[in-house]
Parts: structure tokens; C-alpha cells; sequence
């Protein structure tokens, strides 16, 4: 598959099965390939990510489940509720975490190491989320239970017995694509971006 194409091929797919012959210990096994060639800020390589699968994988949605119910306002939590068995049907799940303790190492301050420490996460997201397209997967990207700070994370690290540094990003389901995304509306590329040739042009 091209790279366009590839591009294009990378939506959000809610609806996933079981209906695939890739493994969890395959997506693994590919992902040992692809982290260490994503760019880290000072090359500190901060970014950590679990792959859980088989029954650790449906504890985990039942553990996200249960703390967004107890702690989401109701109206909110009606509107996430059907995310939470669709992503339980899938193969497996990405976990991204980075461990605070290695982005300490950045030697700059501490907005910047929080800068850059969402854009080492994003990087491998992306990358991550391209991967599984190429082996066509179906995968969405979920942000339940982010704040190392406030402690929503806690109830993850602890089931996956994970050093207290690993701070949640984000979570992605993985598998077989039982219903392909709707089509969005979007502002065309050429709006987006710009080719400025003077300064003239910042007038």
C-alpha cells in the first residue's frame, strides 16, 4: 500500500470483531520494529506501550467503564457508555503511557518537557495507528482516564502492575473493521496550508 493510501485508509473504526488473522503477538512483534525509529525530543525516549489482549484486554474496558461511571457527570457518561463494550469486542488494545521519570531527563524546563512530551506521544500514536491500518485493522483512539495528576490513571497502572512514573495517553482498540467510518465534512487541504514566497505575503 502506498503512503497516500495508507494515509487514507487510517479512520477512526469504532465497530471492530474478532474477524481477523493478525494476533495481538504479531501487532507486538511489529511494534518492537517501529518505536525506536519514531523522533524523541534530546532523544529521550519516554514513550512506553502496552499491548493487552485476551482477557486482560476486556478487564481493562470493564476497569475504564467502571471508573468513567463513577466519576462522568450522567449526560456525558450516556453518550461514551456504547464505547466501552465496542472496543471490548476487538483483538486487542494499544496502551500509550510516558514515564515521567525519563521525561525529568530532558534537559530544559518543565513547559517544555511537557510540550515534548505530548509530541513524543502523538508521533508513536500516529505511527502506531498507521500500522495497524497497513495489516487492515480497524482502531480508534479513546482518552478515558487521562490525569496523572488527579489520579484517573491509577486504577490502569495498578491493574497492569506498571511503576507509578507511567503516565496515560491514550488507548486504542484494535481489530477485524465490521463497519467502515462515516464520511465527515472537511476543510480542504489548500486552506490549511499555506506557500508563502515574500514577506509581502504576510501583509
Amino acid at each position: 500500500m502506498s503512503y497516500a493510501n495508507l494515509l487514507t485508509s487510517r479512520r477512526s473504526i469504532y465497530h471492530i470483531g474478532r474477524n481477523t488473522p493478525v494476533t495481538a503477538e504479531e501487532v507486538t512483534e511489529k511494534l518492537q520494529i517501529l518505536i525506536p525509529t519514531i523522533p524523541t525530543a534530546y532523544h529521550v525516549e519516554s514513550s512506553r506501550l502496552i499491548v493487552a489482549s485476551g482477557q486482560l484486554h476486556e478487564k481493562l474496558w470493564d476497569t475504564l467503564h467502571d471508573s468513567q461511571k463513577a466519576f462522568v457527570d450522567p449526560a456525558r457518561y450516556e453518550a461514551i457508555a456504547p464505547r466501552f463494550e465496542q472496543a471490548k469486542r476487538g483483538v486487542g488494545t494499544l496502551l500509550f503511557f510516558e514515564d515521567r521519570a525519563v521525561v525529568d531527563e530532558m534537559p530544559t524546563s518543565p513547559e517544555r518537557q511537557a510540550a515534548y512530551k505530548e509530541q513524543n506521544s502523538a508521533m508513536l500514536t500516529f505511527a502506531s495507528w498507521l500500522l495497524l491500518a497497513d495489516l487492515g485493522l480497524g482502531a480508534s483512539l479513546h482518552h478515558f482516564n487521562i490525569g496523572y495528576d488527579l489520579g484517573y490513571d491509577k486504577v490502569v497502572r495498578d491493574l497492569l502492575d506498571l511503576p507509578e512514573t507511567y503516565e496515560l495517553m491514550a488507548e486504542m482498540p484494535f481489530s477485524s473493521i465490521e463497519a467502515q467510518a462515516d464520511e465527515k465534512a472537511r476543510v480542504s487541504g489548500d486552506e490549511r496550508v499555506k506557500l508563502y514566497l515574500s514577506l509581502s505575503q504576510n501583509a
